[in-house]
This record gives C-alpha cells, structure tokens and sequence, in this order.
C-alpha cells in the first residue's frame, strides 16, 4: 500500500508534519533562538523568550522565571530543560528541573516513530539547599545547512578567587570569549594593567599573544582561567583578573 500524503482532501498528521520537519533540518535537536537560561538569585532561573525544535517539532518559549529543584542537603548537580512526551494529552511539553548527586542521562527516544519522550536540557549548574550557582548553558544552537557558523554555545561562573581554576564542557572548543560582568575587559591599576577579558582561538596558543590572551588555557573537554594572587604580577607585569571572588564572569564559545 501507499499512500501520498499532500494530495487533495488528504490529512496531514503531527507525526507526518514533524517528520518532513526533522528531514530539513539533517535530525538535528536544539534551540534556533533565544531560550537563554540566566540567574536571579536564590533558586529562581530565568529564560529568555525563543524557539527550538525537538524531532521536527518546534516549541515557542515565552519568557518565563522557573524555581529551581533544591539539593534538600549539600551541593548537586541542576539541570533545567525541556521534555516532550507525546503520550500526555494535557502537557505534552514541560520546562522541568532536577537536582541529583549525578545528572541521568537525558530520555531521548524517537518519539515520530516508536518512542514517546525526549528531554533537551537548556542548562546546567551547581545548587545547595538555597540556591543555584555556575549555570552553563548547554542546548545545542541549530544553524541552516548553508551557514558558515557553526555551533555556539554560552555559559556563567561566579569567581572563587583560586589562582588556577578549570571547567569542564565535554568538548573542545575553537573559539572562546570571556569577560567579567560590569566591568571593562582590561583597565590600569597602579601602573599595571588588569586581564577582566579573555579570549582563545585553538589556532593560536594562549601564551606570547596580547593581553587578551593571557590567563586562559584550552584543554581536551574546557579551559583554565587564572586569577594572580593580591601584590604578584605576572613577569610582563599584568595582573589576571580572571576568577575574581564573587564576580560574575560570562564567556561564549564555538565548537
């Protein structure tokens, strides 16, 4: 038997529709704009008005604050995201929250053929009994097949003031830019000149390279930043400003 879906008096169904859908867009699962995932303070999270897509299924945000699930004892792991099951007649999406010692897995069945859920998390961060801290964004930035950027992702930290301090992201990324929160990328102190900005390409080492590029290190899954200690400047006589106690610091990287 076959049967020609766009035909006259014929019926379209969601599942033909987002499987047309998920065809254009090579499978692919994230967020084509917006939805980002920021921090008000205590356990409150905020996300930015966007769209995704989901299985050739979009899904609209409008901007929204979600409390955020407590540890209930000692620092977790968060994750906020998105879970669509397609056998819920009355919320077949949700923004959702979880706090565990180690994120599960996200549920990512197909749900235009045999499965019924998919979660796509928007983001990740540390949280305690009161509050949330760290949040990095991590849903996938979908581009059109002809576009030259490829995939962009975001993410916060709050300074703690070590000297040397790691993130890991799970991946490598190309480029990556990041600045401290109200304050200028670089200014003078005292005849020396203060690092809040950084920036890495992988084609060039951090090291021997402007200002810009001091104070940060590729790894193999993230970076390093550092913050030099009160009254040590670098041998170049900068001073790292890069993990500065209680400072909001944003960075945007392309893998």
């Amino acid at each position: 038997m076959i049967t020609l879906k766009q035909y006259d008096k014929s019926k379209i169904s969601p599942t033909d529709d987002a499987t047309l859908y998920e065809f254009f867009s090579s499978g692919q699962n994230g967020l084509t704009e917006g939805c980002i995932v920021t921090h008000l303070g205590s356990n409150q999270l905020q996300i930015s008005s966007g769209r995704g897509i989901i299985c050739g299924r979009m899904f609209v945000i409008e901007e929204e604050t979600v409390l955020a699930d407590l540890s209930g004892g000692g620092e977790k792991k968060g994750r906020i995201y998105v879970r669509i099951d397609v056998d819920n007649t009355e919320k077949p999406i949700e923004i959702k929250t979880l706090a565990n010692t180690i994120l599960p897995e996200p549920v990512q069945e197909d749900i235009n053929r045999d499965g019924s859920v998919y979660e796509l998390p928007l983001a990740e961060y540390d949280v305690n009994e009161t509050q949330v801290s760290n949040i990095k964004n991590v849903a996938t930035i979908l581009r059109s097949a002809s576009s030259i950027w490829p995939f962009v992702k975001f993410g916060t930290y709050t300074g703690n003031g070590n000297t040397n301090r790691t993130f890991d992201l799970n991946e490598q990324p190309k480029i990556l830019f990041l600045w401290a929160e109200e304050n200028s990328f670089n200014r003078y102190t005292n005849n020396r000149e203060e690092v809040w900005a950084a920036f890495f390409s992988s084609e060039k080492p951090a090291t021997n390279y402007a200002p810009a590029m001091k104070g940060i290190y590729m790894l193999d899954n993230g970076f390093m930043v550092q913050e030099t200690p009160a009254g040590t400047p670098t041998p170049d006589n900068y001073v790292l400003r890069l993990n500065h106690q209680g400072v909001t610091y944003h960075y945007i990287y392309v893998i």
